[in-house]
């Protein structure tokens, strides 16, 4: 049997379904903005596990943590960091300003802070 028959056949089968959904994962993740959803549904796994994979990850230098500030208005994440040690205690969201929006300084203690990872270059 030729390689590439054998290739169809993989296709076809229930195992092509799943290189299909792996590799749509794939696409669809920003390797600047890898979240633990993104590897528990890669593996198809826990939450927990996910989360262990992504330390080991880090320790391993395959990702780097980091942690971003959403806007409570836009919902988009306002400045990334390795770090939740700020400096300021205040922070502007642009994309509110430039969209005129009321409100677009918050104080940086009160915004949503997501975990996520950065793929190491």
């Amino acid at each position: 049997m030729s390689l590439e028959k054998l290739f169809e056949i993989i296709d076809r089968s229930w195992l092509g379904r799943i290189v299909d959904k792996k590799r749509s994962v794939i696409l669809e993740t920003n390797p600047n903005r890898v979240y633990i959803e993104n590897v528990r549904s890669f593996f198809n796994t826990s939450t927990t596990v996910a989360k262990l994979l992504c330390k080991m990850a880090v320790k391993d230098g395959y990702f780097k943590k980091k942690y971003g500030l959403v806007c409570p208005n836009c919902e988009r994440i306002i400045k990334s960091t390795e770090t939740l040690d700020l400096d300021n205690k205040n922070i502007s969201c642009d994309t509110c300003e430039i969209m005129g929006e009321e409100c677009f300084n918050y104080d940086v203690n009160r915004l949503e802070k997501v975990e996520f990872y950065q793929i190491s270059k």
